[in-house]
């Protein structure tokens, strides 16, 4: 029924029907050509059975938020979880919306980090792992930053807050000292010491995110049980 509607009929229309139901119905693997394709810039494959995402759903609502298993999916008020795989990719490579070439990227970049195999090879809008140039407002923490570890620079390094200017630069130890619980936070305006750029360590933990629910709570948590 679905093949011989006048409305799949059309191109592009059969492209999405094709990646989104075939996946579930059809064996053996897709060889069509995807509007985007979300491995492309990544020297791996796409990983189709590999899950993805945990949706937490009440009928209809998606229950917004993180959840591990069941169990916190209805304590949010959910009452299914379902394993998003990475065969979804098939149909939002073969999106209208996707076909833009700078929300392609971003897809492929945030979806692929975590269906494509291999290592990110795509040209990034802003390289993260490329050292700062240019004059700037540097910071450093020469006895850390306790109550912000994140924060924590033994050596010179931008301020947080580009918005900062050559004028007010200075004047930023008192709030910075504040905010790490400390005294001697330092601050100039001046130019960084060339580095060479750094490997992105894709594997790494940047961050743990401690949330109930879709609400973030603000804080460091080292393990769950302080979460």
């Amino acid at each position: 029924a679905i093949g011989n509607s006048k409305e799949t009929a059309d191109p592009q229309n059969c492209a999405q029907v094709q990646s989104t139901y075939g996946a579930a119905c059809c064996d053996g693997r897709y060889t069509g050509k995807m509007a985007c394709d979300v491995c492309k810039p990544w020297t791996g494959t796409l990983q189709p059975n590999k899950t993805f995402y945990k949706r937490c759903t009440n009928g209809d609502k998606e229950i917004d938020g993180t959840y591990p298993d069941l169990a916190a999916c209805k304590a949010a008020g959910g009452t299914s979880l379902t394993d998003m795989k990475c065969d979804y990719m098939y149909a939002i490579g073969n999106s209208k919306e996707n076909a833009d070439p700078q929300k392609c990227a971003q897809v492929q970049s945030s979806y692929g980090a975590a269906c494509c195999g291999g290592q990110y090879t795509g040209k990034m809008a802003c390289d993260v792992c490329m050292p700062p140039s240019g004059t700037m407002c540097m910071y450093r923490t020469p006895s850390g930053c306790p109550k912000a570890i994140q924060y924590a620079r033994p050596d010179w390094a931008p301020w947080p807050d580009s918005k900062v200017t050559k004028e007010t630069c200075a004047n930023q130890t008192a709030f910075a000292n504040s905010e790490c619980g400390t005294t001697d936070v330092e601050a100039k305006w001046g130019t960084l010491p060339q580095r060479e750029k750094k490997c992105l360590q894709s594997d790494k933990t940047m961050y743990k995110r401690c949330s109930n629910g879709s609400k973030e709570i603000e804080g460091i948590y080292p393990d769950l049980a302080a979460c």
